[in-house]
């Protein structure tokens, strides 16, 4: 692969990095293949155009203020993403990455586990508060039957509500929370790379 070719895949390759992002790496690559001794050296060095511009997405998903400071799921979900692309561009030993694969799929499972258990919850709760107002309404007897009826609904509105925001919670917290440990793990590995080349 020539310079002028690399160079081209390497920008489409990194799209929906920043301009300015985007025009450092091609900066960097003009000048490592100007340094180099031939266009096959600095290839090689570089790495496939595929690689490189996982790693480069990586790190900028690594050091994005904006997403840290974010709690919105799809701009994690895109962040977990971008940082994964860059654990299987690095040359890990197969047991990391194989771990750092079976970690985020844990993650995953568990997240979508509790969050439909969560939501069964909510629903079960909230058909419990409608059916007991239901029958206060059908089977109202005496003024204590009707306190119990209402104390019954509410309860089951509260935990409803518990529970609602108890999920808001954790998603708002332990989401961001595992994605950071994710871009900490992939800065490290990428650390220890660099120290024995």
């Amino acid at each position: 692969m020539n310079r002028e070719a690399y160079l081209l895949e390497l920008k489409e390759r990194l799209y929906g990095l920043q301009e300015e992002e985007i025009n450092d790496a091609l900066n960097y690559c003009e000048e490592y293949f100007n340094e180099a001794e031939n266009e096959e050296v600095a290839v090689a060095d570089l790495g496939t155009p595929t690689k490189f511009a996982a790693q480069l997405k990586a790190d900028s998903a690594c050091r994005s203020e904006t997403v840290k400071t974010s709690n919105h799921t799809p701009a994690l979900l895109k962040r977990m993403m971008m940082i994964f692309m860059g654990i299987c561009a690095l040359p890990l030993a197969l047991p990391f990455l194989l771990c750092a694969i079976l970690l985020i799929l844990t993650f995953i499972v568990l997240l979508a586990v509790l969050v439909s258990a969560a939501f069964i919850a909510v629903v079960i709760l909230g058909y419990g508060s409608v059916a007991s107002l239901i029958s206060l309404l059908i089977h109202v007897r005496s003024l204590g039957d009707g306190m119990i009826h209402i104390g019954i609904s509410l309860i089951f509105l509260g935990f409803a509500l518990l529970g609602m925001l108890t999920l808001r919670y954790l998603m708002k917290r332990v989401f961001p929370l595992f994605v950071e440990r994710i871009a900490l793990f992939y800065q490290r590995q990428k650390g220890v790379l660099k120290h024995e080349n």
